[in-house]
């Protein structure tokens, strides 16, 4: 079988693993080649789990100071450095746990936190920008039109309609 790196689940290796066990039972045969087969699977798949587990220890953690810092200016190399890891390779722990790219991500939780603002704030636009991280109200504008669908003004205008 061929499985993408990036695709990995620890469900599909468990399926893989298995079918290589049964795989080689077939070739080879006997209960001894069995047993060994089992073992060596299981130890893989108990290191794979073992790594997993210290990859979301990383994540979380990383995932925890971005909900606590998003309002200040923060890189991917900020966070990186705050669980001790380098950004390449902390950039790719939180693609493989997250499913999403460490900026995209920072993008969508800012842009949620000014959501919120726009909605339960009278809070200038510029001021909810400076808020969630953005020290370029114009920028945050047009992020927030490509990443929500409309613009910061449209969202209050239809929470505002929505309310009366």
């Amino acid at each position: 079988d061929y499985i993408l790196k990036s695709e990995l689940r620890s469900s599909e290796l468990i399926q893989v693993l298995k079918k290589i066990e049964k795989d080689r039972d077939a070739r080879r045969g006997g209960l001894k080649i069995h047993a060994h087969s089992e073992s060596v699977a299981n130890s893989a798949l108990g290191e794979y789990t073992s790594r997993q587990h210290e990859h979301n220890k990383y994540v979380d953690k990383a995932l925890n100071y971005i909900h606590e810092h998003y309002n200040e200016a923060i890189s991917l190399a900020d966070v990186a450095g705050q669980v001790h890891r380098s950004p390449e390779h902390f950039s790719r722990l939180f693609k493989e746990v997250t499913g999403e790219n460490f900026s995209v991500y920072l993008i969508n939780y800012r842009l949620i936190q000014a959501r919120h603002l726009l909605v339960n704030t009278d809070l200038k636009i510029t001021e909810i920008a400076f808020k969630v991280g953005y020290q370029n109200p114009s920028y945050f504008s047009r992020l927030y039109k490509k990443y929500m669908g409309i613009t910061p003004e449209e969202e209050r205008r239809q929470h505002d309609s929505k309310s009366k």
